[in-house]
Parts: C-alpha cells; sequence; structure tokens
C-alpha cells in the first residue's frame, strides 16, 4: 500500500490543467518529477503565477511543486556512507557546517553513544544550546535516514543551503566526508517522496525503530500539506470575496445609471402629449390668423 501511496504521489506531482503543468512554476510545458521520483526541473519556489483581480491588486494562483512536495525547499546535507563509530573523542568530536551561507561549529560531547539515533539526538542538543549559532541562520534538524545522518536548514528557498567541511575531524566518522545534496536540483528526490522511500525501505526491512522516525518525519510532511491546502483556501476565499464585492458595485453602478438615465415611461408620454396639443393649437391658430383674402384669391 505504501508504495502504490508513493506511486500516486508522483502521478499527482505532474498534475495538468489545460495541458498545463500546475506544479512546476512557469516551466508549465515541463512535468515536475521523473517515474523515479527525482525533479525534472530544478524546484523554485519563487516561480508565482500571478493574476491581475482589480487595480493594483493581484493574487498568486498557482502552488510551487518545491513548497508542496519538498517541504518550502529546505537546504539538506546527507551522509554519503553509515556512521562508522559511535565513539566520539577529542579526535572526532568537532563538525564544521555552513547554514544558508554562515559557518556553523558544533562541539559533540565525547562519550560511547548506544546506537546512532543517540548520537542524532546529541547533536541536535548540541545545535539547540550553540552560542556560537549565528542569529541568521535557520533552525537546524538533525535526523537519520538509512543509518546516516541528515542536517536539515529551517529556511526555505534557493537560499537555503547546508554543506559539511569535509576537513572538520568528526566528518569522516560521521560519513559525511564528502559533498552532499542541495534539496531540490534536478536529479534530487523531494523530502515528501524520499521519505517514503525510507518508509517503505524500513518497512521491508521490518526496522521499527527507523520506522518510528520516519513517521515523524512523515507527520511534518502532513503539516506541511495542511500549510499549503490552508494558504490554497485562504487565496480561494480572497477571490470569492473579490467576485462578491464586484457582483455588488455591478449592481450599485447599474442602479446609479438607471436612476440618472432611465425616465418614466408613462410620464414622459403624458408630457408628448400636452406638447402635441399645445403644437397642434398653435398651428390652428395661426391658420386662422393669416386666412387668404379676395385680393390674394384674385392675385
Amino acid at each position: 500500500e505504501a508504495k502504490q501511496l508513493r506511486t500516486q504521489l508522483v502521478h499527482l506531482s505532474n498534475s495538468t490543467y489545460a495541458g498545463r503543468y500546475i506544479f512546476s512554476g512557469y516551466k508549465t510545458d515541463l512535468k515536475l518529477m521523473n517515474d523515479d521520483g527525482t525533479f525534472a526541473i530544478p524546484v523554485d519556489n519563487s516561480e508565482a503565477i500571478k493574476y491581475e483581480i482589480g487595480i493594483g491588486d493581484d493574487i498568486n494562483i498557482n502552488v510551487a511543486g518545491g513548497d508542496l512536495f519538498n517541504n518550502g525547499g529546505a537546504g539538506m546535507a546527507t551522509g554519503n556512507s553509515p556512521v562508522s563509530s559511535l565513539t566520539i573523542g577529542p579526535g572526532n568530536d568537532t563538525l564544521s557546517l555552513t547554514v544558508d551561507g554562515s559557518p556553523v561549529t558544533i562541539n559533540i560531547t565525547n562519550g560511547v553513544y548506544a546506537n546512532i539515533d543517540a548520537l542524532a539526538t546529541e547533536i541536535q542538543t548540541r545545535v539547540n544550546t550553540s552560542a556560537m549559532l549565528p542569529p541568521t541562520v535557520a533552525d537546524i534538524r538533525v535526523t537519520v535516514v538509512d543509518n546516516k545522518l541528515r542536517f536539515t536548514s529551517g529556511s526555505t528557498g534557493p537560499t537555503s543551503v547546508i554543506n559539511i567541511d569535509e576537513t572538520s575531524n568528526a566528518a569522516a566518522n560521521l560519513g559525511l566526508a564528502a559533498t552532499t545534496e542541495t534539496s531540490g536540483s534536478v536529479g534530487s528526490k523531494g523530502k515528501l517522496v524520499q521519505d517514503f522511500d525510507n518508509f517503505i525501505a524500513a518497512l521491508d526491512a521490518g526496522d521499527h525503530d527507523a520506522v518510528n522516525d520516519i513517521i515523524a518525519e512523515l507527520d511534518l510532511d502532513t503539516n506541511n500539506l495542511l500549510r499549503v491546502r490552508a494558504d490554497v483556501g485562504a487565496r480561494v476565499n480572497r477571490i470569492e470575496l473579490t467576485a462578491n464585492r464586484l457582483d455588488n458595485d455591478n449592481i450599485n453602478f447599474t442602479k446609479l445609471m438607471s436612476e440618472n438615465e432611465d425616465v418614466d415611461m408613462a410620464e414622459t408620454i403624458m408630457n408628448l402629449k400636452n406638447e402635441e396639443n399645445v403644437y397642434r393649437a398653435s398651428l390652428a391658430g395661426g391658420a386662422r390668423i393669416i386666412q387668404p383674402s379676395l385680393v390674394d384669391f384674385l392675385r
């Protein structure tokens, strides 16, 4: 069932209306995802298609694929190999990152950790309590995917990027010794599809701990879907309010024009008849005044 839902998700990402892909931003002639769930085009949340609904009043009518299927396009860095050791000591306790262009240094508490989840929790705690974290850096989330560490930026958009400094002494031990992905690029998987793949893999492996971890990620995906749906609902309400206002304006202006230009037919006909009677009486009076004389007749 999870695999079928994943297939349906990819199908929905390439939905069309009037022959245009609705989640591809300005690139309406290109589908958003390939059949394997990777992005077929660069995901850019800034590609908002707007319609003018009033003088100086426009509204965004589309939903960016990155916002819906990539949780806003947050930058992320996922380890290229599993964590090799759960023992952290003076030689491998410092990790350096660059988050949204700002350097971040994480000092991991020395010790032997029971599992990778405990290590991820410790790193998350160090991130949350770090006084060295620049105020411009969005919240960083540390999670575990396929026994690999993943760092995800709390920001979204094209500037949301996380890079790992592979020269820091903890990088190799944590499986972060290579350049890692930036979410939303061509060929990468969006967060929603990747979470489904991880969920399916965990179910196939019977890894209950991994399933629980991924369910937490799917809850975040659900919250993001609800956020997007609420935003679309708010836009629909705004359009309906604008349509109602325009209908009311049409009625009011039609009434005003009627009051200024329309006439009372009965009153107008009566006035015309009165004017006609006056005209006929004038003609009759003039005819009597200038009646021909005998001289005029003989002439």
